[in-house]
Order: C-alpha cells, then sequence, then structure tokens
C-alpha cells in the first residue's frame, strides 16, 4: 500500500515501507529542479496529478516530461514513482534505472529501486543496488535505512554473515523484526548464547510475539538434546518445558504445541504428563508416526511392558521403515523377562535398520538367557540337594523308627540307645 501524496508543496510524497523494515522517505523539493527545466505546462500539470493521488494522470504527463527533455533525471524518477503506485513495478524499476544512469549520485534513486526490488523479490539486485548506494549515503539517517533494508536482503539470500553486520547496526533493541531476524540467524549457526540475546531483545518489546516464544522454545529443547550429561540434560529439558508453556499461553490455538511439550516433559522424565500430552497431540494429528514413537518411550520409561508392546506393534504399523517399532516391542518382551521373544523382535529391528539399540537389546537378552540357564541350573542343583537331604532324612527316620520297634518288642536297648544314656550319665 503506497502512503498518500504529500500536501508540501513541491515535495515527493514519501513511499510506503515494506511490511518488514521501515521506509525509505523518497523527498525532493521542486525548486532544485526548477533552475535546469524549463517552464513547463507537461510538468506542472504532471506535478500537480502527482500530488492529487492521480497516478494515471501523472505518468502520462511525465512521459510527456520526458520525452521533451531525455536528460531530465527527476523526470525518470518521477516517473517511476507513479508506476510504483500504480504497482506496475517492472516499468518502475527501469524508470529508476533511466534517472541512474543520468544522474547516478542521487541516493535516493539507489534506494526507491531497491524497495521496488525487495517487494518483487529480487533480493540479489537489492544488494547489489544498495552496495553501489552505499558510498553515496552521507547522513546517517539514510546509512540506517540503507543497512537495515540490505540486511533483511541478505538474510533472504541466506548470506548470514553480512547480514549480521548490517543487522546489528539496525538497533535492534528497538526494532523487534530486526531482533527477530538476529535471533533467526543465529539460531541456523547453533549460535544459541547470540539467538537467546536478540530473542531477548524482541521479547522485551513484544513480550507475548507467538513466533519469538517459539524460536525461544525450539532452541531450549535443542539445547537440552544435545546434552550429554545426564542430570544437565534432565534440567534443561525442564527449562524447555518452561519455554514451551510460555509459547502455549501465547498461542493457545496451536495445537502443533502440545506435541513440543510431550517432547520437554518426555526428556524431564516426567512420563505420565508427557503421555497426556502426547495423546492430545496424536487426536489433533493422528497419523503423526513421531508422536506415536515418542508415545512408546513414554512406556518404556514407565516399563509397562503391556502397553510398549501395543504401541510399539501401532508404530511398526505406522512407520515400517522405521526400527523403533519392532525395537520397543522387543523392549517389551525384555521387561517381562521373555528374553527369546526379546531377542527375535530386536533382530527383526535390524533386519529394517541397523541400529545400536537393537544390538544391544541382542545382547542383553543373550545375558538373560544366560541367567535363566544359569537359574535354572543352581536351581536344579538346589533341588537335587534338597531332595538327597530329605532322602536322608526319611532313612534316618526310618531306622530310628525301626530301633523303637525293636526296643518296644524285646524290652532291650540297641548298642546305640545304650550309648546314648552312658553319654547322658556322664553329662549328669
Amino acid at each position: 500500500m503506497m502512503v498518500k501524496q504529500s500536501k508540501t508543496p513541491g515535495r515527493i510524497p514519501e513511499r510506503s515501507k515494506p511490511f518488514f523494515a521501515r521506509k525509505v522517505v523518497a523527498v525532493a523539493l521542486v525548486t532544485v529542479f526548477l533552475a535546469i527545466l524549463p517552464a513547463s505546462a507537461d510538468y506542472e500539470a504532471a506535478m500537480s496529478y502527482y500530488r492529487q493521488g492521480k497516478w494515471v494522470e501523472a505518468a502520462s504527463e511525465f512521459e510527456h516530461v520526458v520525452h521533451n527533455a531525455p536528460e531530465y533525471d527527476f523526470g525518470f524518477f518521477m516517473l517511476g514513482n507513479c508506476y510504483a503506485q500504480l504497482k506496475k513495478y517492472r516499468s518502475a524499476i527501469q524508470k529508476y534505472r533511466d534517472a541512474i544512469k543520468i544522474n547516478p549520485g542521487k541516493v535516493n534513486y539507489h534506494m526507491m529501486l531497491a524497495q521496488i526490488q525487495f517487494r518483487l523479490k529480487d533480493y540479489n539486485d537489492v544488494v547489489t543496488t544498495l552496495d553501489t548506494a552505499e558510498p553515496l549515503a552521507t547522513d546517517a539517517a539514510t546509512k540506517a535505512k540503507l543497512t537495515m533494508l540490505r540486511g533483511q536482503a541478505l538474510y533472504m539470500i541466506k548470506d548470514y554473515d553480512r547480514a549480521l553486520v548490517d543487522l546489528r547496526k539496525s538497533n535492534p533493541a528497538k526494532n523487534h523484526s530486526i531482533a527477530s531476524l538476529i535471533a533467526n540467524i543465529c539460531f541456523k549457526q547453533n549460535d544459541y548464547a547470540c539467538a537467546e540475546k536478540a530473542l531477548g531483545q524482541a521479547k522485551a518489546l513484544k513480550p507475548k510475539d507467538k513466533a519469538s516464544l517459539q524460536l525461544l522454545a525450539t532452541i531450549h529443547l535443542e539445547q537440552a538434546a544435545r546434552e550429554r550429561n545426564k542430570a544437565a540434560k534432565t534440567a534443561k529439558y525442564a527449562k524447555a518445558e518452561k519455554s514451551v508453556r510460555a509459547w502455549a499461553e501465547a498461542d493457545p490455538g496451536n495445537t502443533r504445541i502440545a506435541a513440543k511439550l510431550g517432547s520437554a516433559l518426555l526428556g524431564a522424565k516426567k512420563y505420565e504428563a508427557a503421555l497426556v500430552e502426547f495423546k492430545k497431540a496424536l487426536k489433533a494429528d493422528p497419523q503423526n508416526c513421531n508422536i506415536v514413537k515418542n508415545i512408546t518411550s513414554c512406556y518404556n520409561g514407565l516399563s509397562q511392558a503391556e502397553n510398549l508392546f501395543t504401541w510399539g506393534k501401532k508404530l511398526s504399523e505406522c512407520a515400517p521403515k522405521d526400527y523403533t517399532g519392532y525395537y520397543q516391542m522387543g523392549q517389551a518382551k525384555f521387561i517381562e523377562k521373555d528374553f527369546e521373544s526379546a531377542k527375535a523382535f530386536a533382530k527383526k529391528s535390524l533386519s529394517v535398520e541397523d541400529n545400536a539399540a537393537a544390538k544391544k537389546l541382542i545382547a542383553d537378552a543373550d545375558l538373560g538367557i544366560e541367567a535363566v540357564a544359569l537359574n535354572a541350573a543352581v536351581d536344579a542343583d538346589a533341588e537335587r540337594v534338597r531332595r538327597e537331604q530329605e532322602a536322608e532324612k526319611a532313612r534316618l527316620a526310618e531306622l530310628k523308627k525301626k530301633r523303637e520297634e525293636y526296643e518296644a518288642k524285646t524290652g532291650l536297648k540297641s548298642q546305640e540307645g545304650k550309648d546314648q544314656e552312658e553319654d547322658s550319665d556322664g553329662d549328669l
């Protein structure tokens, strides 16, 4: 949308700024050019129409002006402005280039050209135009506008190092859009400290900005995922949980947040709470196999073998090329101490994709199988000893019984009985 014509006589109206940047003002005093432009009805009519916002009529009159004065750079510039107002951007670009060709020293000509190039997403052209214009920008305001616009164009063509140089000169502490761009660049370059600093500036200007809160939550999740120390990892996931909740508060209708919150809770080992979020996310996105995978991780963490097996099977059906489904079914069997089945599912997992988790499960299952065999052998030995002891006990009991029967029948004590009595007498 173009800014309305300025009511100031003899002044070129300001161009509207792009949605992403502050406007570059194209201002020129008509009196500056009166000395070099002969009195012309075409010129006066053109300026009159321009001030009234009659862009078609103004363009027609300026066409007459440049036809009669082909070296008159300002006429081409104003004609370019008319075409820009009419959204005939390619024509506007050509007229700005004509003006620059005649008078390359006018920084405003370059600035207006760059704005239209940006509008058309010709970002490489924007950078080229502004690189040429930079030596012509002598005042601080123009320099600031130039670096801001060029920084945004450099961002769009992914020349992040140059973009950062320009954007950092564009007062990010007072410009939310610039601070956000810097944060995004730093995030893409894995410079999380830089990204968090820029996001702090962005949040200070717009505390409830969804995009900033989302990026901060994403950064905290990435930091937690990359952490190797277990204690630090859990703590970072707890920090990520807070960031995701802040994002959710600012963007309550976003159904994708539940999955992110579930990931933070899973990382913090809050399995029950994570399950609630993942199942909420799956309800909103039933075909999302990654959510199913995360649900299996929750049940694994809770050691709930039956649920783990059920969801592992769902995962293998949802994502047959993902080894995780069979692996989780194997884990479920391992929890139940069915080591042979656990090993079989781990081998199925390996048949889908070579993975360290399944190999470890096979090794653990083999140890379990060995332990079962060893325990069985120990139990068998123990049972054998127990039976031998029972047999010996029964034999002695039988001998005692026979002795007692003999004594009762004969009235005589066996030698063993006599020995026991003598031993008793000696004790006394």
